[in-house]
């Protein structure tokens, strides 16, 4: 049983990269609002400042190269992405304990769905990449054509026609 048909993964990748990217802008928020707000108030421990202020915003430039391979349909995005959002879900967690509910649960939710969204998009490029067989280097005609999953493929016997 399928869970997302080919036609709908390139909505998938879409979508799953667009909440990504959408984390990103996130962090790039975070780290514009730390600048605005070391300027206006007395900050007491300016080195802690620049350090969270330099990772929110390689955290966001990464996220946003994670959702370019999402969208692209490349492999490099989706574990970075993936990690990124587990901890997502553990910060959420955290902000809610904090007594900032509505927040915790706008984060919790969009993590959630990027997970799932990942996990669908790599069980179906994984899927795509067992129903596939080699090309045959003797036989210049021979395709990547599709196969039976549920066959097990013996590379030393020729391929059936």
């Amino acid at each position: 049983m399928r869970i997302v048909k080919f036609r709908e993964i390139n909505f998938l990748r879409r979508l799953t990269s667009t909440i990504v990217a959408g984390e990103a802008l996130l962090l790039f928020f975070a780290a514009l609002f730390l600048i605005v707000e070391s300027v206006i108030s007395q900050a007491k421990n300016f080195d802690a400042l620049l350090a969270e202020i330099f990772f929110a915003i390689l955290g966001a430039v990464g996220l946003l190269f994670a959702a370019r391979g999402i969208r692209r349909g490349k492999r490099y995005g989706n574990s970075p992405s993936l990690l990124a959002n587990l901890i997502a879900i553990a910060v959420a967690y955290y902000i809610f304990q904090g007594g900032w509910p509505g927040i915790a649960i706008l984060l919790g939710i969009c993590a959630i769905f990027a997970v799932i969204g990942i996990l669908l998009i790599t069980s179906q490029m994984n899927r795509e990449i067992d129903t596939y067989k080699p090309a045959d280097a003797n036989n210049p005609a021979d395709s990547n054509k599709p196969v039976d999953a549920s066959k097990p493929v013996d590379a030393s016997k020729p391929a059936e026609e």
